[in-house]
Formats: structure tokens, C-alpha cells, sequence
């Protein structure tokens, strides 16, 4: 089971786009992501392959395995809805500090930068017009109401 911030539970059997896994992963200051035949290849992962690149962060596509993830730095999902979500526990077992990484973070920021808004701030506005809390039950499809 994976744990996105919030609480969203996936059972996975297969690390792969196919069911809703971690997309990337870092480990030693490299991000790694699945092999293009065991990942849905779409323009947010690949806009995220290109940014890292520019940013001088390191991708490899590669298998992944449940171990990989569990012992990463950190890891985040990709979608064109949420750009990045971070994915902080898998198992109940946090993923480093169970917090957002550095470089989940500093990928957010330079997106945002890029593109003009403030992706974080936006969700969050967002929620607050809509009525909606951001913690203790949301994930990347459902606000739970407050």
C-alpha cells in the first residue's frame, strides 16, 4: 500500500503506471523512474524528465522495485491533474522522513517558475474557495470535506 499525503491506500502488486505508483524516486541524488514499457509515458513525466535534465538532476529509467522505494531519499507521483504529489509512506513505512523531499520541492518551485503560478499556493487557494481541507484525507482524486 502506498500512503500519499493524507490518506490514500493503494495496493500494488506490479511498480509500474499501470496502477498509481510512485513515478520517480531519489536515491543518491539521482532520480529514477520506470522503464517507458512499464510506465503510462505521458507529457507530465516526460516534462519532468526534461526539467530534471535542465535542473542538472540526474534521471534513469529503469525496473523498479518496491525495496527501491521504500529505502529512497524521497518519492513523487506524476499526472497532468497534480503535477507532483509527493508520496510520503508505502506499507506504513515512511519514505525517508515521511515528508516532501528537497528535490520534489525544488522541482514544484522551478515548475512553477516556469509557468507562472504558484502551483502550491494555487491548490491551496483553491481548497480554501471550495471549502475543502488539504490533510487527513486528501489524495490525488478527492478533497475530503472539513
Amino acid at each position: 500500500m502506498i500512503q500519499m499525503p493524507g490518506r490514500c491506500f493503494l495496493t500494488l502488486t506490479v511498480l509500474s503506471r499501470k496502477a498509481p505508483v510512485p513515478t520517480f524516486h531519489r536515491k543518491n541524488k539521482k532520480l529514477y523512474t520506470p522503464e517507458g514499457r512499464n510506465v503510462l509515458r505521458g507529457i507530465t513525466r516526460m516534462y519532468i524528465i526534461d526539467l530534471a535534465t535542465r535542473l542538472s538532476i540526474p534521471v534513469q529509467e529503469r525496473n523498479i522495485e518496491l525495496y527501491d522505494v521504500i529505502h529512497a531519499d524521497e518519492a513523487f507521483f506524476t499526472s497532468t491533474a497534480i503535477s507532483i504529489m509527493p508520496c510520503t509512506k508505502i506499507n506504513g513505512l515512511a519514505i525517508s522522513n515521511g515528508k516532501m523531499g528537497e528535490v520534489t520541492k525544488y522541482l514544484l518551485d522551478e515548475w512553477s517558475k516556469e509557468i507562472g503560478v504558484d502551483i502550491i499556493r494555487q491548490t491551496r487557494d483553491f481548497a480554501g474557495e471550495v471549502g475543502v481541507a488539504l490533510s487527513g484525507g486528501t489524495n490525488i482524486y478527492r478533497f475530503e470535506r472539513s
